[in-house]
Order: C-alpha cells, then sequence, then structure tokens
C-alpha cells in the first residue's frame, strides 16, 4: 500500500511538472534549446515514471518468488532430513546423495508447476518493461549528446549487412559468368 502512495506521489508530481510547461507555453513561446529542453524533459519525465511503474510491479512479484523458491529448499531439506532418518542413513556421502535427490524433485515439481511459471512471467515481463525504458532513456540522452542512437545503429547494420549480402550475389553471378567464359572459350590446341 505503501508502494502505490509513493508511485501515486511520484506520478502528481510529474504531472503538475507536466501541466506546468502545458500552461506556461502558450503564454511564454519557446524556441531554439529551450524548446528542445522542455520536449526532452517531458519524454524524461514520461519513461521514469513508467521505470517506476515497472519497477512497483517487479518488486511485488519478487517476495512471492523468493518465498516459493525457499519454501520449496526447506521442504526439500525437512524430506531429506526424514528420509535419511528412516533408512538410518549416517554416511556423508549417502546423505548428500538423498539430500541432492531430494532437491532435484522438489525443484523439478515447483518448475513444472503453473503458479512458478506466472511468477517468473510476471518477473520477466516487469523486467523487460524497465529494460524497454532504459533503452528509450539511453535513446533520448544519445539525440541530446548528439551521439548515434541504438536504433539508429541497428538501421546501420541492418543496412550493411542487406549491402554485404548484395555484394556476394554480384561476386556469385560473376564467378559465374567467369566460368561460363572459360568454358565457350576456344581451346588453342583444338585449332
Amino acid at each position: 500500500m505503501k508502494e502505490n502512495n509513493s508511485y501515486d506521489i511520484f506520478t502528481n508530481i510529474w504531472q503538475e511538472y507536466a501541466n506546468l510547461f502545458s500552461i506556461i507555453s502558450p503564454v511564454i513561446p519557446s524556441l531554439g534549446m529551450i524548446q528542445t529542453y522542455r520536449k526532452r524533459a517531458d519524454e524524461i519525465g514520461k519513461e521514469l515514471s513508467l521505470i517506476y511503474n515497472s519497477i512497483i510491479k517487479f518488486n511485488e512479484n519478487l517476495p512471492k518468488y523468493n518465498e516459493i523458491i525457499s519454501t520449496t529448499w526447506f521442504d526439500a531439506t525437512r524430506k531429506a532430513m526424514l528420509k535419511c532418518e528412516e533408512e538410518n542413513i549416517t554416511d556423508k556421502d549417502d546423505i548428500k546423495k538423498v539430500w541432492i535427490d531430494t532437491l532435484e524433485d522438489e525443484f523439478a515439481e515447483l518448475y513444472n508447476s503453473d503458479e512458478f511459471g506466472i511468477l517468473t512471467s510476471k518477473l520477466l515481463n516487469s523486467e523487460n518493461e524497465i529494460n524497454k525504458h532504459l533503452t528509450k532513456l539511453a535513446e533520448i540522452y544519445s539525440k541530446a549528446l548528439n551521439m548515434p542512437t541504438r536504433s539508429e545503429v541497428d538501421d546501420i547494420y541492418m543496412e550493411i549487412t542487406k549491402l554485404k549480402r548484395e555484394v556476394k550475389k554480384i561476386s556469385d553471378k560473376l564467378k559465374m559468368l567467369e566460368k561460363s567464359e572459360l568454358k565457350n572459350k576456344p581451346n588453342i590446341k583444338e585449332v
């Protein structure tokens, strides 16, 4: 509950910030760098609030994940100890083998459960959302620093790959033409 409250406060601050600029904008026209700065600040604020939201989602699911992992660990250890007591196993290597087998069985059961799959999916989705917004922030800052952005570099890489394929096709055609020319060229000994 406290996290949602802090999230609301955080989003309200950014919303007030955005509203302030939208109210001031018609009155005070911005030109050049000021306009660029204001747009960039709005984009950064939006991405930061989205990152914050994703972190909250991640942190809501992380304790549940840790709980089921540790519960499974302790249950498996308890079962291994009981099995060793019941079967009167005292050899260190045999105890270790029973413990490892029990852990493998318990964690295999956990990993195949729907609960674990759903929880892991939620964690990964939240993490991917965080990374997506961090990438967007990096793009904003790269543009501000007149550096090539990740998307621009990706576009260049795709274009280079496309050109390499074209060069390969042309090279292959040229080799085929040269081979066919050599075959069609009359042999000097025959003449």
